[in-house]
């Protein structure tokens, strides 16, 4: 830890001078009456008329390089006779991303994502974070239309109004914010409706059993190979034979009139020999899987109590989603500093 023990910020001693090098992300802190070697040390992050960076080394008490911190990705100059403040962060913490989690005495990773959190910028405090975006997670399948988005609103009921979502070969592709509200404490709940079951028949006239072919009652093109479907017959009603009724099973192909068949996601068709004639048919349903997504918040607080905390933005197929991880959880990080670009106090 620095000197101040487990303060967030010190307003530290003299003033500074910041020149941006050509590179545009890194520069050089010039100190006046500034005591650097003792009341910093590299990692820190360094605020100065709220731009702030990220030390990278230490000369001498008057003399420091820095590099872009958490409100940019350039430097922007500072003139004499700047005051600044001085943020710490965890000991253990590495200042480069290449060396995170990879010895036991630097965990953690990245001082640029290290925030000191008081108890007034914890989640459990004010209630202020907007829905910027969503994610679908899971597209489904057997989408003929855009399905209705139900978003958990901040009263504790739902809405449908504030999302909608982009289907496209039977799969939805996109949701997007419609109408953005804020007052979320924690992120809402995020529902797609189901799609529509499609009508099949189960006499002769909807089952080829030659080709293990089953036909839908109106066409539709919106299932692919190695779709999930699930088969549900009415009480009282006998399932095709040899399937089994209110069950999963998957495409193995398909065409804009119908499906066959397979126990497996890339198995073989399977062997259809209902050949009933019954007049009227019953009528029976294949279903798609229903599709999944999630919010991501932005301009609230993440962090579930005071303390050090890690702030990671997701990556691959958790793009977009922040992780907030308590790294120390105390209650008593005093002082106030850069990170309410992260978590403001309000």
């Amino acid at each position: 830890m620095s000197l101040w023990g487990n303060r967030d910020s010190k307003t530290a001693s003299g003033t500074v001078t910041i020149t941006k090098n050509a590179d545009g992300v890194t520069g050089n802190v010039v100190g006046s009456s500034t005591s650097f070697t003792t009341q910093a040390r590299v990692g820190n992050l360094i605020t100065v008329a709220s731009n702030t960076y990220v030390v990278t080394k230490i000369g001498n008490t008057t003399f420091a390089t820095v590099k872009y911190g958490i409100n940019g990705a350039n430097v922007v100059a500072q003139t004499g006779g700047s005051s600044y403040a001085l943020s710490e962060d965890p000991a253990f913490v590495a200042l480069s991303e290449a060396s995170e989690n990879k010895s036991q005495t630097s965990r953690g990773g990245n001082a640029e994502r290290i925030f000191g959190v008081t108890a007034a910028e914890a989640r459990v405090g004010t209630s202020n974070a907007t829905v910027s975006s969503y994610t679908v997670v899971t597209g489904g399948s057997g989408y003929a239309a855009n399905a209705t988005v139900t978003v958990g609103n901040t009263s504790g009921g739902t809405q449908t109004t504030l999302a909608n979502s982009t289907v496209a070969v039977g799969r939805v592709t996109a949701v997007t914010v419609n109408t953005s509200i804020g007052g979320y404490k924690t992120k809402p709940t995020v529902a797609i409706a189901a799609p529509a079951a499609i009508n099949i028949t189960a006499n002769t006239t909807g089952v080829v059993a030659a080709t293990d072919f089953i036909l839908f009652a109106t066409a539709n093109s919106k299932f692919l190979a190695g779709d999930r479907l699930y088969y549900a017959v009415p009480a009282s009603n006998t399932a095709i034979a040899p399937l089994t009724g209110n069950s999963y099973y998957y495409v193995s192909f398909a065409n804009t009139t119908g499906v066959c068949l397979s126990l497996t996601a890339g198995g073989a068709n399977i062997n259809i020999t209902d050949t009933r004639t019954t007049n009227p048919a019953e009528v029976h349903t294949f279903q798609g899987d229903t599709a999944t997504a999630f919010a991501t918040l932005t301009g609230g607080k993440g962090a579930a109590s005071a303390g050090w905390v890690r702030r990671v933005v997701g990556t691959g197929g958790r793009a977009g989603r922040i992780q907030e991880e308590t790294l120390v959880a105390m209650g008593s990080i005093s002082g106030d500093a850069a990170d309410d670009t992260i978590y403001p106090d309000a």
